[in-house]
């Protein structure tokens, strides 16, 4: 929480932080390692897989994507496509 006063200048901070920061390739591929593991664990609890089975089933298939493929996707990005654009 920010007060009212502070709003601007913690925006500014956040965009900052989210737009700009500088990680490492070797930073990026350690922390993709880590999504990684997590997505697995997702694999191995029944809740993840049929909630995403049922997000499947009554949402559009392009909104809600198999755990699977997220964990594909993700292996396939490159550390500039990991970035995000400057855009503030």
């Amino acid at each position: 929480m920010v007060p009212s006063e502070s709003i601007e200048k913690s925006l500014e901070l956040q965009c900052d932080m989210i737009f700009h920061s500088t990680i490492p390739d070797a930073g990026i591929e350690k922390k993709k390692g880590i999504v990684i593991e997590e997505i697995g664990k997702d694999l191995q609890m029944p809740g993840a897989v049929s909630n995403d089975f049922f997000k499947q089933v009554l949402f559009n298939p392009d909104f809600s994507r198999k755990i699977v493929k997220k964990q594909w996707r993700f292996l396939q990005m490159q550390g500039a496509r990991l970035r995000f654009p400057e855009t503030c």
